[in-house]
């Protein structure tokens, strides 16, 4: 199971029990505990496609010039991108 899918499961308990009752401060701390979980399950996957993107970028030849480009450029090339 990735990140990404542990941070949803923790978002989903807390909302869980937030919806069982309680005192509303407790339901109102679940709940935003929840948000918290979503929203670095989302970053997480973020950072997991930027991560992909740039190991496509160093595996890839580069076509123009018919050579490898090097890594730094690569890097360089990924960073702009963003």
């Amino acid at each position: 199971m990735s990140d990404h899918e542990k941070f949803l499961r923790y978002a989903d308990t807390c909302m869980m029990l937030a919806n069982e009752g309680g005192l509303a401060p407790h339901r109102a701390m679940l709940q935003q505990m929840a948000q918290s979980w979503r929203r670095l399950a989302a970053e997480e996957e973020r950072i997991a496609d930027l991560i992909r993107e740039v190991d496509k970028l160093f595996s890839a030849p580069d076509v123009a010039a018919g050579a490898r480009m090097r890594p730094e450029n690569r890097l360089k090339a990924a960073v702009r991108s963003l």
